[in-house]
């Protein structure tokens, strides 16, 4: 997918002499958007009303944490020319006791000037926000990467109006993010009128402004983690907090509450976001083996009357029409009978033919399911300090479409596999699935996203079809269907095994020559990868095959302690390229903050790839491999990750055919400065 260019800013000698951050006296503003010429380009002025097509009010989910509401759009209403974001009394069946606004932008921006004109609440234990924030959606970076967290923010406290904070957050894992608050005197009472506040965001630095004077700054030279640099989408929101945040924000006595926009600038061109692997859509060839399908099924589906405007079955043809599809997840859901059970017995692939009738391409998304799957209690102990629970209950394996396996096209961390039909085609969606390997990703609900792999062996049925007609799409737009459904039914795919891989030596490794540093702190965060350590966990060998999921690998502790350098050799024992990443840096809770500032690879050759990102190593080939960190008191480096063939959608590397042998050996800490 093509992107378009951010501008280029260059800053004139007024400005650059403005950001010595002299004295202003602030006075009282209606924000008629007198600034600098730097300032002016408005994305969105709220006078016009609701703009879905540029910004759009989030829908069905909570933050955790400390936010006390669920986001919903009758939340957000327009008038008197500004956007008013509110927070409401929440519905009976709501996960929190409030439902609370947001809106976030359609599309991604990336450097330049960001500001609003606002009016924050004054009501104790609010929250008044407008920031820039990516991942962690299901959103990609152009090679294959799903974005880290950065984000830059402008928040004001109902506990004190008098002062605003300026934070940020850089390349971090959602529970392992580290921020970096500053609270700025304002000098007059901000939820009293209508200010402009903003920041200009640049590759080395960020600069907040207050009516357009200059007020605090950061640099990435002064950043352990450096500052954004990720494509983000722009963001304002009010809400309310629970207990975990009343130090904070104060403590809310459900009051009125809400918090008024009058516009959004932005300088930045637009980036249309990346919701699918690149990639995903390019069929493969389909394996040997293939597809026998089964005898066709009259089944009755079942689906939500104020979504499926027209639901009727005639023989084994379904027609279905709605108006009303968006990010629902509102499904048609085939729920066998005892009579239909035998037909799913036994098998592993789901089946139908679906004919869009309609004039737009439609979406379509396929869960099977055993919704009888569970986390099991070893499970839950082991990570007894979170509140997970399972992202899906989903069998899915592969998606195959027309007689083609779909590359990318099923998820295993939030689940389901997803599919395109044509304007005016019909096409053929299967879903082959696997009755005895389960995995899935889990969700902190206290507010972490999907960040530990769940999975299970056994023998699962399938209990359950959930087809979902675009409103499986991951963004705001409303859509219209008319589609045929047929063909229904489970069959059996058998994939040809091909040659078992040649893994090589795979005994014990010896020592390492010399006094090299240990690998004993490293874990494997999947059954996939059978460590072998030396006596003295000098050298480590990891055999691997049958990786269950994307982005997984082994890692732990090093013992780096004031150093910055970190050399170990890597010996690709296969005939077969590898694909790493590693990460070297410091945690906060379970997961890794990365303060990698350099990565080199000799003594193989051509080695491709960008080292901080990932790179190959070629068959039959060892490497040496030199990363420099970042490491202060502050936050020490203790911990390093690395991402063994499970890159996904980088170079070569498909996780679900990989395996190999890799001999890690030879580690060494340094410092630069000795």
């Amino acid at each position: 997918m093509k992107r378009t260019r951010a501008k280029y800013f260059v800053l004139s000698a007024a400005l650059a002499a403005a950001l010595m951050f002299t004295a202003f006296v602030p006075v009282a503003c209606s924000c008629s958007i007198d600034a600098p010429d730097f300032v002016k380009e408005v994305l969105v002025d709220f006078a016009g009303g609701e703009q879905k097509d540029i910004i759009f009010a989030s829908d069905g989910w909570n933050n955790g944490g400390s936010f006390d509401v669920e986001w919903d759009p009758t939340a957000v209403t327009y008038e008197n020319g500004v956007a008013k974001l509110s927070v409401i009394d929440a519905d009976e069946d709501a996960t929190k006791p409030y439902y609370g606004a947001e809106l976030r932008t359609q599309k991604w921006y990336h450097y330049g000037y960001y500001g609003v004109c606002m009016k924050p609440s004054g009501v104790d234990g609010s929250v008044s926000t407008f920031f820039t924030y990516t991942g962690p959606y299901e959103e990609y970076d152009e090679e294959g990467n799903l974005h880290p967290w950065d984000e830059i923010d402008i928040e004001f406290v109902g506990g004190d109006t008098t002062r605003v904070q300026f934070n940020y957050y850089a390349g971090a894992d959602p529970a392992n993010a580290i921020g970096h608050e500053h609270w700025y005197e304002l000098g007059f009472d901000a939820a009293e009128d209508f200010h402009e506040y903003g920041f200009l965001w640049e590759e080395d630095r960020i600069t907040w402004y207050v009516d357009n004077e200059p007020v605090h700054q950061v640099t990435a030279k002064k950043s352990p983690e450096g500052i954004p640099s990720y494509p983000s989408r722009i963001m304002a929101s009010h809400w309310v907090v629970n207990e975990n945040g009343e130090a904070w924000a104060g403590e809310y006595d459900g009051s009125e509450t809400h918090a008024e926009y009058k516009w959004i600038s932005c300088t930045s061109d637009p980036i249309e976001p990346i919701t699918s692997l690149p990639g995903s859509d390019e069929p493969i060839e389909t394996p040997e083996g293939g597809l026998t399908e089964g005898e066709e099924l009259e089944v009755t589906f079942k689906g939500d009357p104020d979504i499926f405007s027209a639901h009727t079955t005639d023989g084994g043809t379904t027609h279905i029409e709605y108006t009303t599809a968006g990010n629902s997840y509102a499904p048609l859901s085939l729920g066998l009978s005892e009579a239909e059970k035998p037909a799913a017995a036994g098998k592993n692939a789901f089946t139908i033919d679906v004919k869009n009738n309609g004039e737009t391409d439609m979406v379509v998304r396929i869960d099977v399911m055993d919704t009888d799957i569970a986390l099991s209690d070893e499970f839950k102990q082991e990570h007894a300090d979170k509140e997970l629970n399972l992202c899906h209950q989903n069998l899915n394996k592969y998606a195959m479409q027309d007689g083609s396996i779909l590359t990318g096209a099923t998820d295993t961390v939030w689940g389901g596999s997803k599919f395109t039909v044509e304007a005016g085609e019909t096409s053929t969606l299967t879903v082959i699935y696997d009755t005895e390997n389960f995995t899935s990703g889990t969700k902190d609900k206290s507010g972490v996203g999907a960040n530990i792999t769940y999975t299970e062996t056994g023998n699962f049925d399938v209990k359950t079809v959930n087809i979902f007609f675009d409103s499986a799409r991951n963004d705001s737009e409303t859509y219209t269907g008319n589609a045929d459904i047929s063909g229904v039914n489970f069959g059996t795919f058998v994939m040809e095994e091909g040659e078992a891989p040649d893994f090589g030596d795979t005994s014990t490794p010896a020592d390492s020559e010399g006094e090299a540093e240990s690998f004993a702190g490293l874990v494997a965060w999947a059954n996939a990868y059978e460590l072998k350590p030396s006596a003295n966990n000098t050298a480590l060998r990891v055999v691997y095959s049958n990786i269950p999921s994307a982005w997984t690998g082994i890692g732990g502790t090093i013992g780096i302690g004031t150093n910055d350098t970190v050399t170990l050799k890597i010996a690709n024992g296969v005939a077969r390229d590898a694909y790493l990443k590693i990460d070297v840096g410091y945690t906060v809770g379970d997961l890794l903050t990365t303060t990698v500032t350099e990565c080199t690879y000799t003594d193989g050759g051509e080695i491709s790839g960008d080292g901080k990102n990932g790179f190959a190593i070629p068959a039959n080939t060892t490497v040496t491999v030199t990363i420099k960190v970042t490491n202060t008191t502050e936050h020490p480096v203790t911990n390093m990750n690395i991402l063994i063939d499970s890159l996904d959608g980088f170079g070569g590397c498909d996780y679900t055919t990989a395996y190999g042998n890799l001999l890690f050996s030879d580690m060494t800490f340094s410092s630069s400065a000795a």
